[in-house]
């Protein structure tokens, strides 16, 4: 995948959503777009502060970077401690 190049105005990215992949919150943060975020800003540790079900955090991990993930809802901490030891 080409990268979009970033300009003062902005940019903008298109990414599908897988539809197998079931939704398990209102707020979706797909793997494509994040993958794609991370690439875009490379130096650094990634910080999420609605982790979620962690799928910032995997991403982070498979590009080799530092993440710090913070969730107030237990079950989701549960489901994102789970996919980060998977992903490590």
């Amino acid at each position: 995948m080409q990268l979009p190049k970033l300009n003062t105005i902005g940019c903008v990215f298109k990414v599908v959503a897988a539809a197998d992949i079931p939704m398990l919150r209102a707020i979706r943060k797909s793997l494509p777009l994040m993958e794609t975020l991370v690439q875009v800003y490379p130096a650094g540790t990634i910080l999420d502060p609605f982790a979620g079900s962690g799928t910032i955090g995997v991403v982070a991990l498979r590009a080799g970077r530092r993440f710090i993930g913070c969730e107030r809802e237990e079950a989701y901490y549960a489901i994102t401690s789970e996919r980060l030891s998977k992903a490590a």
